[in-house]
This record gives structure tokens, C-alpha cells and sequence, in this order.
């Protein structure tokens, strides 16, 4: 099952992703081509879900080992090289039925991490540089993106906050329901805004209780520098 994919500078790409019992990390050569595959962690009945891949900044990569089928999940963050070798991985403590949601690459090697209840910041090597609890209204559904001054904004359900790179609130805003219900995806943009892609959902009239989906166009948050 694959769950992340990275293009690299030569062509090839790095593809995360679960098996019934492992793990997975694999390349692609630009035809297809397996050039390597390795395994991540132990083989296992219930194994963790490596979900999310980012590039960082310093050539590596990251990705999420989520565990979504234990009441005390089990949660890494894992950094590897272009060969597959793992550089470091952290272990993130959080409760019942709480996952990493989304991590974006920071300016120094590390990763800035989204789960359902907190933001945490990973250093180049690993440590916990700061963890901030979310605010109320953010708890649940969210994305990511990093911004120019290596700070990150965070995309919830209406909502849109920005964090300096020391994890304080810089601002947080409500936008009614022209985010729709459901963030998709979200993106810095070079003039400070952001590009923002979400869903939402519409039960149609009918004898059915099937209910349709109607993905909404991107959204754009021109100027939300303040």
C-alpha cells in the first residue's frame, strides 16, 4: 500500500508505504524500475503505516510511522538517507486514537509535525526542539505549510493560524465555510499567501442514504501576512 511519494533530482523516486506485515521504503528508477527496496522496523501482525514523505532540507528525507491499530498507538518520526538507512527515528507520545495528521520540512534538517492535538518540531538530529498544544478550535481534521521565515501555518477546519518558528501564534482566523468542511491540501505562495484545497459533502436528495461527494476548487488567501 503505498502511502508517500518524492520525486529526487535525478529522475528517480522514493515511494513509503505498508505491507500486511512490514514497512516499506522502495526507489524507482525514471522507467519504473525497482533499484532498491527495504524494510522499516520489525515484521509484525498489526504493523505501524509509513504515511507522509517530505524532502528535507539538508538532501534526507521524512516520514511517519503511524500506528492506527492499537489503542496506545505507537508513533515515529523516521529520517533516512537516499539509500534507505535510517538517520534517526523519534518516538512521539500521544493518546488514544490520536495520529500524525501531516509534517512539513523545516530550514535546519528537521520536520514540524501535526497531530490531532499538538504541533511538535523535530531538530535536524532528532530532538524535540518545542510542543504547543493546539487551540480548541483546531482539534481534529488539518494541514501544514511552512513559510518563509521558517515558521508554519496550520489549515483546519475554517480556520487558518500562523506559528513563528518558535511554535507562538503569530495570528488566528476564522474563514466561515469558504474553506469547505475537509482540508485537502494547502500551500505557501510566494507573495506570503496561501493556496488552499479542501472538500466537502453533500447528501443529495434521494431515497438513498448514499450520500455525493463534491471536491470544491482551490481557494486562494492572498496577503494573510499581517
Amino acid at each position: 500500500y503505498p502511502e508517500g511519494a518524492v520525486e529526487l533530482e535525478d529522475g528517480s523516486i522514493l515511494i513509503v508505504g505498508f505491507t500486511r506485515e512490514q514497512e516499506n521504503v522502495a526507489r524507482l528508477d525514471r522507467d519504473g524500475e525497482v533499484i532498491w527496496s527495504r524494510s522499516i522496523g520489525e515484521s509484525r501482525e498489526t504493523p505501524p503505516n509509513l504515511e507522509y514523505l517530505v524532502s528535507t532540507s539538508d538532501g534526507n528525507l521524512a516520514t511517519v510511522s503511524n500506528s492506527h491499530y492499537s489503542l496506545s498507538p505507537a508513533i515515529s518520526i523516521v529520517k533516512f538517507d537516499l539509500e534507505g538507512e535510517v538517520i534517526w527515528s523519534s518516538n512521539l507520545s500521544v493518546g488514544a486514537g490520536v495520529y500524525v495528521r501531516d509534517l512539513v520540512p523545516t530550514q535546519a534538517g528537521g520536520v514540524t509535525v501535526l497531530t490531532g492535538a499538538s504541533l511538535v518540531r523535530f531538530a535536524g538530529d532528532g530532538a524535540v526542539a518545542w510542543s504547543v498544544t493546539l487551540p480548541s478550535d483546531f482539534l481534529g481534521n488539518g494541514r501544514l505549510a511552512g513559510t518563509a521565515d521558517d515558521g508554519v501555518a496550520l489549515l483546519g477546519d475554517n480556520r487558518i493560524a500562523r506559528f513563528d518558528m518558535d511554535g507562538n501564534v503569530v495570528w488566528n482566523k476564522a474563514y466561515a465555510a469558504e474553506l469547505g468542511t475537509e482540508p485537502i491540501d494547502f500551500r505557501a505562495t510566494p507573495d506570503g499567501g496561501f493556496v488552499v484545497g479542501s472538500s466537502t459533502y453533500s447528501y443529495a436528495a434521494s431515497t438513498s442514504s448514499a450520500s455525493s461527494y463534491f471536491p470544491r476548487t482551490a481557494w486562494y488567501c492572498q496577503n494573510m501576512v499581517l
